[in-house]
């Protein structure tokens, strides 16, 4: 999956001058043991919990504080992406 470097950055570890935690799409690469998933961010991975929703490798899930909270299509998925490119390029926020 790619992903655009200013998403790669928020996933990365951007702050919001808030200090919000922000549910981001991302892509079900790796089901583990425990209820725990490996999801990609446009390349970035990272461990999430699972046990509130039943995805399979190559759904696209939000993920909330460590948890997948909703299963999206593949569509929602890349629609919200874009959008959020679209929201930090107009803040300038990451340069």
């Amino acid at each position: 999956m790619k992903g655009s470097l200013m998403t790669k950055n928020l996933i990365k570890g951007f702050k919001s001058p808030m200090n919000m935690c922000l549910a981001i799409p991302g892509m079900v690469v790796e089901i583990q043991e425990g209820g725990k998933a490996l999801v990609d961010y446009g390349g970035t991975r990272r461990v999430a919990d699972i046990t509130f929703v039943r995805p399979r490798v190559g759904d696209w899930v939000v993920v909330h504080a460590g948890f997948a909270l909703q299963i999206l299509d593949e569509d929602a998925a890349r629609e919200t992406l874009a959008l959020w490119d679209e929201a930090l390029n107009s803040m300038d926020v990451l340069s």
